[in-house]
């Protein structure tokens, strides 16, 4: 891939720690089973590692708090995104935690991981980012398992 993109664009890969079906699916069990598979990647000239977990603010390894994002950043250098039931109720707007806004700012603002995406979210809330940042809470559909019906 890399030798197929301009330079000037990154190659960004995306990895998931779970599967829909199945919350309990891993990629690796361990960080050295994960340096190894982000190595690969990193060798191959990957920019950004995309982490998807299922919740982000849960840790990926026992014995750790770093999430999967923080581990690829850790293991590898590069830049990491992390994604995991970011944004799915309003509250996460609202409240305190590792699971709100406040929580995911504060391990950014950590350096755990650089960047931070959407997902679910989106799909019932399309405008989410500009609901939520011009304060309109009340704007914000709570996501639903029904949401992922309208795109086929």
């Amino acid at each position: 891939m890399r030798e197929q993109v301009p330079a000037h664009r990154p190659v960004i890969v995306r990895f998931s720690q779970f599967k829909e079906r199945a919350f309990d699916a891993r990629i690796a069990e361990t960080p050295a089973e994960l340096a190894r598979i982000l190595g690969a990647f990193a060798e191959a000239g990957a920019d950004v590692l995309h982490a998807s977990q299922r919740r982000f603010w849960e840790p990926a390894f026992p014995g750790s708090p770093l999430n999967l994002a923080g581990w690829a950043k850790r293991l590898t250098g590069l830049p990491s995104i992390t994604v995991g039931s970011v944004g799915l109720r309003r509250d996460f707007l609202r409240a305190g935690g590792p699971e709100s806004v406040a929580g995911l700012a504060a391990r950014l603002a950590d350096g755990e991981f650089d960047l931070v995406a959407l997902g679910r979210a989106l799909l019932g809330n399309p405008a989410w980012v500009t609901h939520a940042a011009a304060g309109r809470l009340d704007e914000i559909v709570d996501y639903r398992k029904a949401h992922e019906d309208v795109y086929p």
